[in-house]
């Protein structure tokens, strides 16, 4: 197979893992081989391409069976990787059991990526498959590192050739999981696959061919019903690592990756503040140029603009002799001597002011002068190595990628916050909060419901965040009315007056779930809990036990640790006894 397109180099057909797997380029039998092949492709570019997007340095490939992260020492590296229609090509690699009873093996495949960025807390936008894999090997692992890993772990199937697809995604660059899971589609999911009767093996998380047929332990999936890609697009809006491990998607934290990649969309530059994505303009030369002042020159550093002091306009600043100029410690010095800055005939403008620097006349930076200079267009600033650096930010173009909100130049970007009075809802039945992404939102309002359905002599309630109205003391057959729109609805149990549901009537079922994040079921009559208005109404935000029948549990206030109901009832019978 040497020398065939889509396949790996000859190096990487030998031996894998503890003795137990080898890699072989052909199998004669009468019999269907028992074999595995691994196809690898990935979604960056490969070396030599256009050089903007993420690209393959080159890829490590090690199979074994209980592979630890100390154990990936038996890998091959190769720098194959051709550009193809979809995902770029690596190649494919075949491998068969060895002599252990243990049908099992654990493949892992590292790429080395040149992210084509700039350091991010001392790290490296480059690195190599070696350096990468090192890094899992020491357990120090690739959080935020130019590394993309790969994990798989499945079964032989007795005379069966099986085809096991890994790519290796540009949203897991950066991505860490644990052992015993895998990053796929930027989300942290089980490294278990299964494969179906035809030989091909699902996508880790459950995704592909059928269960049972093969894997390790034989579940495959993620445990709960999480989508793997679904809760990637769920968290990628707010560049947060999705982790589908405990069986439902959880958002955790800012990505330095998948931040860059978003704010990318309109041209920006990402940088995780916290939990929060900021989204920096890039730096514009011409910009810069006109933000640094005489006696600097500017000049863009990765996505700063750094204004440091020019020799030759520090020279011009000091005048014609005997007041020639030089940079000095990063200042613009003079050769005229002063012991007070008023014997100086420099001409230094704002922000810089006229100073003596050790005994010599000089342009010394002025801080409150460095962030009036600055403020009109980035917010602010401050003088650093006597220069006048403007915090990377456009005030302008901060004020709208926050949509709704507030947008306000800080040190560390462009950072929006919400201001609820500045919110507007479309119906008169719903109230504005400002939500965990620091947009405004709206959700449907107990009090102004009741209100709206009074005007058209009917109940109201919140079900589903959505306003309906009904006639008043009913809970069964009438007419519905949500927001302006008018349906029919019916109830399962009941069709008669409110006395059929045990004395149960729309007040008194309202009254009893007026509670924050609760709302009354008219259907059932019983109180439910809705996830929005939990959230919203709990000081440290809240979710529900039970959609069905909550209650509403309010987060703690992280400085006194005890949690709090934000009321309702845990009914289990889903009703009001």
């Amino acid at each position: 197979m040497t020398g065939q397109p889509g396949t790996l180099p000859s190096m990487l057909r030998r031996r894998l893992g503890i003795g137990a797997l080898v890699a072989i380029a052909a199998f004669v039998s009468c019999r269907e081989p028992t074999q595995i092949t691994l196809v690898v492709t990935t979604d960056a570019e490969c070396p030599g391409e256009a050089g903007v997007e993420p690209t393959l340095v080159d890829t490590f490939i090690t199979a074994g069976v209980d592979l630890r992260p100390e154990e990936l020492v038996a890998a091959n590296v190769t720098t194959q990787c051709s550009p193809a229609e979809g995902d770029n090509d690596i190649g494919t690699l075949v491998l068969i059991p060895g002599e252990s009873d243990d049908k099992t093996v654990e493949v892992v495949v590292i790429g080395g990526v040149d992210s084509h960025g700039n350091p991010v807390d001392g790290k490296s936008p480059a690195l190599n498959a070696e350096r990468c894999s090192e890094l899992v090997q020491s357990k120090e692992g690739v959080a935020g590192q130019p590394c993309i890993v790969a994990r798989r772990r499945l079964g032989f199937i007795d005379h069966k050739r099986l085809s096991l697809p890994i790519k290796l995604d540009k949203r897991c660059i950066g991505v860490e999981c644990s052992e015993d899971l895998t990053c796929f589609g930027g989300v942290c999911v089980s490294a278990d696959v299964t494969c179906d009767d035809s030989g091909n093996c699902a996508d880790p998380g459950g995704e592909g061919g059928a269960p049972g047929t093969g894997g390790a332990g034989g579940s495959g999936g993620s445990g709960g019903g999480c989508d793997p890609l679904a809760c990637t697009d769920a968290c990628e809006p707010n560049a947060q690592l999705g982790d589908c491990a405990s069986g439902t998607c959880d958002c955790l934290g800012c990505s330095e990756p998948g931040c860059d990649t978003q704010c990318a969309q309109s041209g920006d530059v990402g940088a995780c503040s916290g939990d929060d994505c900021l989204c920096q303009p890039a730096c514009d030369a011409t910009a810069c140029a006109a933000d640094c002042v005489s006696p600097t020159a500017g000049a863009c550093v990765g996505n700063q603009c750094v204004c440091t002091c020019d020799d030759g306009l520090c020279d011009a600043v000091c005048g014609a002799m005997p007041n020639d100029g030089s940079c000095q410690n990063g200042g613009c010095v003079c050769t005229q001597m002063c012991g007070d800055p008023a014997e100086c005939s420099t001409n230094c403008t704002p922000p810089f002011e006229t100073t003596c620097l050790g005994g010599n006349c000089g342009c010394g930076c002025d801080d409150v002068l460095c962030d009036q200079f600055c403020a009109p267009d980035h917010g602010g600033g401050q003088c650093a190595n006597n220069a006048c650096q403007c915090w990377p930010c456009d005030a302008t173009t901060c004020s709208q990628s926050c949509g709704s909100g507030m947008g306000t130049c800080t040190p560390g970007g462009c950072d929006c916050t919400c201001d609820v009075a500045a919110c507007d809802c479309p119906e008169s039945w719903e109230t504005p909060f400002c939500n965990a992404q620091d947009q405004c939102d709206c959700s449907c309002s107990a009090p102004a419901c009741a209100s709206f359905c009074a005007g058209q002599n009917m109940a109201g309630a919140c079900i589903n965040d959505l306003c309906e109205c009904m006639p008043s003391g009913s809970t069964g057959t009438g007419s519905m009315t949500t927001g302006s729109s008018s349906s029919s609805s019916s109830s399962s149990s009941s069709s008669s007056s409110s006395s059929s549901t045990g004395g149960c009537s729309v007040p008194m079922c309202q009254a009893m779930c007026a509670f924050p994040g609760m709302y009354c079921d008219t259907v059932e009559c019983g109180c439910d809990c809705d996830p929005v208005q939990c959230n919203a109404s709990c000081g440290f935000g809240g979710s529900c036990v039970s959609a069905e029948t909550g209650p509403c549990m309010c987060n703690p206030d992280p400085s006194s640790g005890v949690g709090a109901f934000g009321g309702g009832m845990l009914n289990m019978g889903g009703g009001i006894q």
